[in-house]
């Protein structure tokens, strides 16, 4: 009994590895996406310059890749951790159009 359960445990470690890898790129790219999107429109709201507002959102992005990353890689909780990244990114996409809007006016 133990040989198979062992198997399962390692098909599942793999899985899990393999899951916790595609959430820390593809989940990753998805929310930084949506933060760029949202703060330089937000810097933007608030009074910076246009090209100002992107590079700071640039700059940014980078470090917020990287934290998410992270913390998509280091989680007990893979299928929360996946639920609030790609949530938050599509919600920081979903309110920039918005923002934006608030802008032209």
């Amino acid at each position: 009994m133990a040989p198979k359960n062992l198997k399962q445990r390692i098909e599942r470690a793999a899985f899990s590895r393999t899951y916790r890898v595609l959430l820390a790129t593809f989940g990753g790219y998805a929310f930084t996406v949506g933060f760029f999107a949202f703060f330089s429109v937000l810097l933007a709201l608030l009074g910076e310059s246009p090209v100002e507002a992107m590079f700071w959102a640039v700059l940014s992005s980078f470090l917020i890749y990287t934290l998410v990353a992270i913390w998509a890689a280091a989680t007990p909780r893979p299928w929360i951790t996946s639920a609030i990244i790609v949530g938050g990114g599509a919600a920081m996409i979903g309110v920039a159009p918005i923002l934006a809007a608030q802008l032209g006016q």
